[in-house]
This record gives structure tokens, sequence and C-alpha cells, in this order.
């Protein structure tokens, strides 16, 4: 797959499915493909295919760590916008009283 579709396709995930979805999925895939990748080595003797798999599980690993990532960074500006939107709502309503009051 290209670059460009594959970062298209990862931002539609991520917009259906939230921030980092498309991370974790391709990290855990990434991951499977690794520990297979180790147990053919070790089964056939391959010594290569054994450390390409181990590569291949670390990235994964890597990769569903900025997936988690995101979603947190996601959550934690939701939290903070409904913060300052309920500051703007009471910030609102006082001046709103305070003019009435005058």
């Amino acid at each position: 797959m290209n670059d460009t579709l594959h970062n298209e396709t990862k931002r539609a995930v991520d917009n259906v499915a939230g921030h980092g979805t498309a991370d974790k999925a391709e990290g855990a895939a990434t991951e499977t493909v690794g520990e297979g990748q180790q147990a053919l080595g070790r089964a056939t003797g391959d010594k290569s295919l054994q450390a390409e798999g181990a590569k291949n599980e670390l990235a994964g690993n890597a990769q569903q760590v900025v997936g988690e990532a995101k979603e947190g960074l996601q959550n934690l500006g939701e939290s903070i916008q409904r913060g300052v939107n309920k500051a703007v709502d009471a910030t609102k309503d006082a001046l709103h009283d305070a003019n009435r009051k005058h």
C-alpha cells in the first residue's frame, strides 16, 4: 500500500473509531506477525527469521504505545475543552446576573 493511501486509511479509521485506533490495530497485527516469525524461525532453526520476528514484535508493541498515547491525548483535549466550556458558561452566567442587578 502506498504511503498516501496508508495514511488516509489510518486517518479514516481514527475519525470513525477514535484517535490511536489505527495505530493500535496495526501494531497488534505487526506484533502477531513477529510472534509467528519467531515461532517459525525456532521451528526451522532460522536465526535470521527469529531476529526479524523479534524486531517486528517490538515494532508492533511500540506502535500500540503510540496509539495509546494518541488516544490519551485526545481524551485530555476533550477534558480540557469541557472545562473551558464550563468556565465560559459560568462567566457568561455571572455577567448576565451582574447586568440584571444594575
